[in-house]
């Protein structure tokens, strides 16, 4: 008969442990378990399935320290290091990538400093390309496929009425900009805040 309690008491003890187990840690064997996952299927089809590298860190980021997941932290910052790094030495970045990688990379003690002059360089290279395509707009008129914000800044200058009372780029639906000037009308449709149609 003691045996038996005693089996029961060691059974029961197991049990509480395992549920145990479960109530703590189940969250961080979950996140884990996911950034496991995200990390093998990049490396299997890469980016093909929407996911990469920064979902895979941020899931072993969430998972505390569970088992490995310190070791794939470290992997995964070597490897957007690495990615981001030969890019820049071909004079390009990976529109997608960078500002996710360079993101959590700034917060490391072996990449930020580098990571931080990255974003500045990006940042001036991406100001300089701007300032230059709005110096280009002022040389053109509205074109289809332009992004309305820039409507304004094209050489027909500013339109002098439009169809609809809210004229902003984030409008949907469609609006009409009109330039009159004595017998010329010109007008630029743009629907979803892109110019569609362009009349002279």
């Amino acid at each position: 008969m003691r045996r038996k309690y005693l089996f029961i008491g060691s059974l029961s003890l197991v049990l509480i442990l395992c549920f145990g187990w479960v109530v703590f840690f189940y969250e961080e064997y979950s996140n884990y378990s996911y950034g496991k996952h995200v990390y093998e299927n990049y490396h299997q089809y890469g980016v093909e399935f929407g996911r990469d590298l920064a979902e895979a860190y941020e899931s072993f980021e969430e998972a505390n320290g569970f088992w490995d997941s310190e070791v794939y932290l470290e992997k995964i910052e070597e490897e957007m290091y690495a990615f981001l790094k030969e890019f820049r030495e071909q004079g390009k970045y990976p529109y997608d990538q960078f500002p996710s990688y360079t993101r959590i990379l700034i917060k490391t003690e072996r990449f930020g400093d580098e990571s931080s002059l990255w974003v500045l360089e990006h940042e001036a290279i991406v100001k300089e390309n701007n300032e230059q395509f709005e110096n280009n707009i002022k040389l053109k008129p509205p074109y289809v496929g332009m992004d309305a914000r820039y409507i304004s800044k094209t050489s027909w200058g500013p339109p002098t009425s439009t169809d609809s009372d809210i004229v902003t780029y984030q409008t949907r639906g469609l609006i009409a900009y009109h330039w009159i000037e004595g017998q010329t009308h010109r007008v630029a449709y743009v629907s979803e805040g892109e110019v569609f149609k362009v009349s002279y």
